[in-house]
């Protein structure tokens, strides 16, 4: 080394890179050697670098020597099944358990392939959920079928020269059969033949050899030749299929897995009942199966050598079922999944494994939390974002099987994991991963490797005091086998951890190194679980939900890391965002809707370059930060945002640093203008609106207040977002509107202008259009293309009080084919509203076709005070109609009566009659509601009404208010044969005959009500079975049956069992409840309250007590009594 020194021009001489100066005193040549830099940052990336490089060559090597990554070992078990025997279809399972209806839609399928030349059918599930077992049964049913059946175990390898050979030795010879290729001798063997082929176990999908081997089957022309294939890889099955059905084939049932399971264990003898003891054992083991045949069948095998409840508990309890795999696992076919994953997605899977099971993913929350992690990467890609790369690598997981997409009841989708699949995830990440469960919390071996955690606390493991502090001993115990200080990973689940905030807050105290915490239902500070929060400096995602107050501390702003911080289910928070700009790595700040406050009050928000949302953002009157060109910077910026307070915008140019223009991400923009700001510049406003171009992208716009005359050139003549899917307009004081048909509009002097003209290809994707407070629009012509809103499904138009005209008023005509289709302007409208339109008398028929549009809203316009149709899940189509005054023909125009034959319910209120042969049009109506009409409900037929010719299914009539006679409501009613409900009627007389009514709701207070004369004969007669009745006090003064023929033939007749009534004291007579006593069937009494009195009378109680069938009685609202006012009822 000495000797191999070198020496530069200058004299000096280097020596193992230090240097010498000959000059320098011997005895100071240490101090003349300067220190070598070390710097932690590049290192560090070097590092990460080397590491990244050296993934896919360990995935390689690991798939090569059979050994596994993220720190689980291969068992004998998994060599096997990597090694795993061909599939032959052979029957190993006499029975098939839970298949039927399966087996039936493979059937029908196959019946209705006689037709075609060639079915691809795939079968798909998880793996060892039964496909080959289906499969082998089917084949062996419909194989009579066809004149030639194959089976073929493709596996790993789809390579259309290999099946060739394969299949070429299951077919027989045919007589004067030529010496050539393996293709043309199938060609040969199978010419004018059905063929059953069954394609088994396909891992892969290489169109070119799919197509190269169906093709020999194509070129004869046969008919109903069919092509199962069996694979457990959604993608292959989407990509092979020929047909709309693709069978998937999930878990059994409790009932078929149990009795699969049974047959395991005990073969043909189903000796439950032999072994009592292991019933109950047996159905736990059972449900922990979680429906799979293939570990009914591996546990069936293991209990079965020993059919004692030792060996049985011993299983149940077994830590096997959460440690490696061995001969006996039940894992090994998911794991074979697994393993075939590139590297990328084995990271983002297994780090799912510590979620709670059943957890339902929403597809950012995963890509974000992937983003906290640091394992989404897009070095090959550099163009797109790392939240492009995380869809993509969950959509490859949905391709692969590992997610399942689902949809709430609300209709959104989510991403689900099944449950063996977490188990699976559980697995290959418990080297550096570990989720504890209080329920297991004091058993569990913790490695000391573990670097994310997550601790589930279950409602049920806290039920009293003494489980509350067994589990809070637990959880102390783990200070000293969990080495927190390592911890990367902290999330907390569970409704009742918060009631252990003192005991996490002290374990988790020297917590210092974390890059991901998630804290659900927190009902605690952060700094109360994270004692040191300040300190977290590596802190990447920081995720909350929680129902209650919560304060965040100060210190968040310091974490320079952070990329992802999710309040968005905090339902309120105290926490100053005012210095988030110092958080310059920042990708999310997620907040609840109404809490985008948040987003505006960041001071300087400019400098989170990487910013994905911002919810809202308010201009500033002066430059101090919250300067409109803040956004500028922002080119990531993506999803919504609102705009408010550009009034304070100056100039063009400031309008110009916002950069709009360059947002691509962005997909609806709010642009508003403060409506009671003291003065308007319509020319500054013009100009500031000319310069705020958005992207193109953009798929929603609301502009707002803007005080300018002109729409902005970008929004009219020179349209440059034509992508817009919503465009809404409120309060501006345009002269010209967009392109949306011809459109005139009116200013302060009664001058009339023409807006832009129409154009073909502008507005093709709008789906939603909104038009509120614009005064000066006056009419919208319909003299364009039919075309132009072929896609509009949402028109709402609101506080217009000059408009007198719309399209739809009168439909244009454009070809002849386009009116023999009865082709309209919007051909896909499902909701249209109109309100506060006074001078738009000419409305649009509804529904001009059937169910078009699904829902309307019309309020105070023209002769319409408010019309309101729409479907509704409960009781089907309604209608309810309420006039105010006008012409009787210019008011039921408004409705298209032909198209209301589906209407079920129809309500009119203050409306004219209606005209009879409108009303048998109605032909599904079920229930009317009349209220307040002062004449006939109904309008005469050439001056007649005979009831006989008119008859309607209608179930169920309300009146109330209304000034009707009582002889026109009994003509009215006797057009309802059905009729089996009244509603809130204030008279009787016409519901004598009503043999078929059942339940009678009667309101008949004030002065002057009538008595119940016709209410005897109701229930002696009819079917009336509830009653509901709201009247004065003598009601039924001398009301009752009187002779003795009457009462025998009321108590033999009479039905009613649940009477509603608000007068006590005239039901709670000794002549009406012994009356209704000698029914037997009054089994229910609902009283409501009289407003002065405090107890019933010794009268009324021994009349209640004549009531002897009663079963339930109810007091309702008595004001006077604390205690209940009647002695019978006391304890």
């Amino acid at each position: 080394m000495l000797e191999s020194t070198n020496t530069s021009g200058n004299g000096q001489r280097f020596l193992c890179g230090a240097w010498l100066s000959p000059k320098a005193p011997q005895r100071n040549h240490a101090l003349q050697i300067p220190k070598l830099k070390f710097d932690r940052v590049e290192m560090s990336t070097k590092i990460r670098d080397i590491v990244e490089q050296l993934k896919p060559v360990c995935a390689m090597v690991s798939t090569i020597l059979n050994l596994e990554l993220l720190g689980s070992s291969r068992t004998p078990g998994q060599e096997a099944v990597i090694n795993r025997a061909k599939t032959t279809p052979e029957i190993i399972e006499p029975k098939l358990y839970g298949r039927d209806i399966q087996n039936q839609i493979i059937v029908d399928e196959i019946d209705k392939g006689e037709c075609r030349e060639l079915t691809v059918l795939p079968i798909v599930g998880p793996g060892g959920i039964g496909k080959t077992t289906f499969t082998q049964h089917i084949y062996e049913q419909m194989k009579s079928h066809f004149q030639v059946s194959i089976w073929v175990c493709v596996s790993f390898d789809f390579n259309a020269n290999r099946l060739t050979k394969d299949i070429v030795k299951k077919i027989p010879k045919v007589n004067n059969e030529k010496n050539c290729s393996d293709e043309e001798r199938i060609m040969q063997r199978i010419k004018g033949k059905r063929v059953l082929l069954v394609l088994d176990d396909v891992w892969t999908h290489h169109e070119n050899e799919r197509e190269k081997l169906l093709n020999l089957f194509k070129k004869d022309r046969a008919k109903g030749n069919m092509v199962i294939v069996t694979t457990r890889i959604p993608e292959v099955a989407n990509l092979v299929k020929t047909t709309e059905c693709s069978l998937e084939l999930g878990r059994l049932c409790q009932k078929d897995i149990k009795s699969f399971f049974e047959e395991c264990v005990f073969g043909d003898q189903k000796s439950w009942v032999n072994h009592p003891k292991l019933s109950e054992v047996g159905s736990k083991i059972v449900n922990k199966l979680k429906g799979s045949p293939l570990a009914a069948k591996t546990v069936g095998r293991l209990l079965r050598n020993k059919l004692t409840l030792k060996h049985w508990t011993g299983v149940l309890e077994s830590k096997e079922w959460e440690s490696e795999s061995n001969e006996n696992d039940i894992m090994p076919a998911l794991k074979l999944s697994y393993d075939h994953l590139p590297f990328h997605l084995q990271q983002c899977f297994s780090f799912c494994g510590l979620f709670p099971e059943d957890y339902e993913f929403g597809s950012k929350e995963l890509v974000h939390f992937w983003i906290g992690l640091d394992i989404l990467h897009s070095r090959d890609q550099k163009r797109k974002r790392l939240e492009d790369v995380g869809l993509c690598y969950l959509t490859d997981l949905v391709n692969h099987g590992f997610f399942k997409i689902n949809k709430k009841e609300d209709g959104h989708p989510y991403y689900g994991i099944h449950d063996l699949l977490h188990e699976l995830a559980v697995k290959v990440s418990s080297y550096e991963c570990l989720s504890i469960y209080s329920s297991s919390m004091r058993h569990i071996e913790i490695p000391p490797c573990v670097r994310h955690l997550s601790i589930t606390i279950d409602d049920t493991d806290v039920k009293d005091r003494m489980s509350f502090e067994d589990l809070d001993g637990n959880l102390r115990a783990l200070d000293k086998r969990l080495k927190v200080e390592h911890l990367r990973t902290l999330m907390l689940f569970g409704d009742y951890h918060g009631s252990f905030t003192k005991t996490l807050g002290g374990l988790f105290k020297e917590a210092t190194a974390l890059r991901v915490i998630f804290l659900s239902e927190a009902s605690y500070n952060l700094e109360d679980i994270l004692q040191n929060f300040s300190k977290l400096v590596h802190l990447r995602y920081l995720r909350i939900k929680s129902g209650y107050d919560l304060c965040l501390p100060n210190a968040l702003v310091r974490l320079y890391h952070l990329e992802v911080v999710d309040l968005q289910n905090v339902v309120h928070c105290v926490f100053s965002t005012k210095h988030m700009r110092n958080l310059v790595k920042l990708r999310h700040f997620l907040v609840p809707e109404e809490k985008l406050q948040f987003h505006s009050d960041i001071y300087g928000v400019g400098k989170l370059k990487f910013l994905q949302e911002l919810g809202l953002f308010r201009v500033g009157k002066e430059s101090n930060g919250y300067e409109l060109s803040q956004l500028g910077p922002l080119a990531e910026i993506g999803g919504s945002l609102h705009i408010y307070n550009l009034e304070n915008v100056q100039t063009k140019e400031e309008a110009n640093e916002s950069k709009l223009l360059h947002k691509n991400h962005l997909r609806r923009l709010v642009l508003g203008w403060n409506v009671r700001r003291p003065n308007k510049d319509p020319v500054k406003e013009q100009n500031v609106l000319g310069s705020l171009v958005p992207h193109s992208n953009l798929e929603e716009l609301y502009i707002s207040g803007h005080g300018g005359t002109k729409c902005p050139k970008w929004l009219c003549e020179n349209l440059s977002v034509k992508c817009l899917e919503t465009l809404c307009l409120d309060g501006v004081c345009w002269r010209n509107l967009p392109p949306l048909g011809e459109i005139w509009t009116v200013d302060e002097l009664g001058k009339e202008y023409q807006g832009c003209s129409i154009t073909p290809a502008g507005f093709d994707n709008l789906k939603t259009l909104r038009l509120s407070g614009i005064s000066s629009l006056k009419r919208w012509v319909g003299n364009g293309p039919c075309s132009l809103f072929s896609h509009l499904e949402v028109l709402v138009i609101r506080g217009c009080s000059e408009l007198i005209e719309l399209p739809f008023s009168h439909p244009p005509t454009c070809c002849e084919a386009q009116r023999e289709e009865k082709m309209s302007w919007f051909p896909r409208l499902e909701k249209l509203v109109i309100a506060d339109c006074p001078k738009l008398e000419s409305l649009p028929p509804i529904p001009w076709r059937t169910h078009a549009p699904r829902s309307a809203d019309i309020k105070q316009t023209g002769s319409v005070e408010h019309l309101l149709y729409g479907y509704y899940e409960e009781s089907g189509l309604r209608l309810s109609i309420e006039g105010k005054g006008g012409r009787a023909d210019v008011l039921w125009s408004v409705l298209n009566f032909s198209n209301l034959t589906d209407l079920r319910e129809l309500c009119m209120k203050k409306m004219p009659p209606l005209p009879l042969d409108d009303f048998q049009v109605l032909t599904s109506l079920k229930r009317i509601e009349i209220k307040g009409v002062s004449s006939s409900v109904l309008l005469p037929v050439e001056g007649d009404l005979c009831h006989g010719a008119y008859q309607f299914p209608v179930e169920e009539v309300e009146i109330r208010r209304c000034e009707t006679i009582w002889k026109e409501l009994t003509l009215l009613l006797s057009f309802f044969p059905n009729l089996s409900g009244v509603k809130h009627v204030e008279t009787m007389q016409a519901f004598s005959n009503l043999t078929s009514l059942t339940r009678l709701d009667l309101d008949t207070q004030g002065e002057g009500g009538p008595r119940a004369e016709g209410l005897w004969p109701l229930l002696a007669n009819g079917s009336l079975t509830s009653l509901n009745i709201r009247a004065d006090s003598d009601l039924f003064l001398g009301s009752h049956p009187a002779r003795p023929h009457d009462k025998e033939v009321f108590s033999r007749s009479c039905k009613l069992f649940h009477l509603n009534i608000n007068i006590c004291s005239g039901v709670l007579a000794g002549p009406i409840c012994s009356l209704l006593s000698s029914t037997s069937t009054l089994t229910k009494l609902d009283l409501r309250f009289d407003a002065e009195v405090e107890h019933l009378t010794e009268e009324q109680e021994e009349a209640l007590q004549l009531l002897t069938s009663l079963q339930e009685l109810f007091f309702f609202r008595w004001r006077q009594a604390a205690a209940p006012p009647c002695r019978a009822t006391q304890p």
